[in-house]
């Protein structure tokens, strides 16, 4: 049984024909078919039969693969990226995960500076939304990475920032006239916000349920010039947090202003698996992220 009968018998299972599968691959249909039919030789059973309406129908046999090659498949990923976790400790790689916007709020000299004092240490970034961020940390695909609060219990977090979540508000809005926003003051109003992938849309869904208030409508997006767009075109409230505010690309209009929220916050910090250790190499940029969060902090843009 080779890996590719499993993989185009798979195809054939899913898609409930030979020569979709075999387009998808890309071979010929006969070529799928032939693999199939050596599969089937090989197990001593018949996997598809045609129906009367002469579709591909998957006998009792086929159920029984199907599930055993669906793990086959996951089995193969975990061993494939554990050497590849193996393959990046020789080579003294650390690959960081991160959700996005992240790295790009820390800065350039965030990683430079490090590779300058750890030459021999190479550091190599995935940013990702939230959930798949924390997903491929608990598989294993990265060995560090930056999640946001609130934080996997089956990570060990080093807590790094912390800061104030604002809206950006159309400055026609009534609500451009306050000092802050309260959580109730977003009642009733259109909101732009990074969608449900991301833990600031469930913590804001999950603080106004708690508090009976009612948001008109949610429009997602994870472009934080367009939630600024947004709110400066007049259609919303766009979400963003304080380091934002105070970038010159967001300074070029008064038709719009940031308002923080009270009771509303963003925090990051850095995870591992709890069940792995550490290696020498990924304590140190460990160590290092969390001596560059305490520089900046001293900054005073995070709370």
């Amino acid at each position: 049984m080779y890996t590719e009968q499993l993989d185009y018998f798979m195809l054939a299972y899913r898609l409930r024909s030979f020569s979709a599968a075999a387009k998808q691959v890309p071979m010929s249909s006969q070529g799928l078919t032939k693999s199939i039919r050596a599969l089937e030789n090989e197990l001593g059973v018949t996997l598809f039969v045609v129906d009367a309406n002469g579709g591909l129908k998957p006998t009792p046999f086929a159920e029984e693969l199907a599930p055993f090659a669906t793990q086959f498949e996951e089995n193969r990923k975990r061993l494939a990226e554990s050497f590849e976790r193996i393959r990046a400790r020789e080579r003294h790689e650390i690959r960081l995960g991160t959700s996005l916007g992240i790295i790009g709020l820390l800065g350039p000299d965030f990683l430079e500076s490090f590779h300058s004092a750890n030459p021999d240490i190479r550091v190599t970034v995935n940013e990702d939304s939230d959930d798949v961020c924390e997903k491929n940390l608990a598989r294993g695909a990265y060995d560090l990475a930056f999640t946001l609060a609130p934080y996997n219990p089956d990570f060990e977090t080093e807590k790094l920032f912390a800061t104030r979540v604002c809206f950006w508000v159309p400055s026609c809005d009534d609500l451009a006239q306050k000092r802050a926003l309260s959580v109730a003051d977003l009642a009733g109003h259109t909101i732009a916000i990074p969608g449900k992938d991301y833990k600031c849309y469930r913590s804001l869904l999950s603080t106004c349920q708690a508090d009976g208030i009612e948001i008109s409508e949610i429009v997602p997006s994870s472009e934080i010039f367009w939630l600024y767009e947004y709110a400066l075109h007049g259609n919303g409230l766009g979400f963003t947090i304080e380091p934002h505010t105070k970038l010159a690309m967001f300074q070029t209009s008064d038709a719009v202003v940031a308002l923080p929220c009270e009771g509303l916050s963003w925090r990051f910090g850095i995870s591992h698996v709890k069940s792995r250790n550490l290696t020498p190499h990924e304590e140190a940029f460990r160590d290092y992220a969390i001596e560059f969060a305490r520089t900046i902090a001293q900054g005073g843009i995070w709370a």
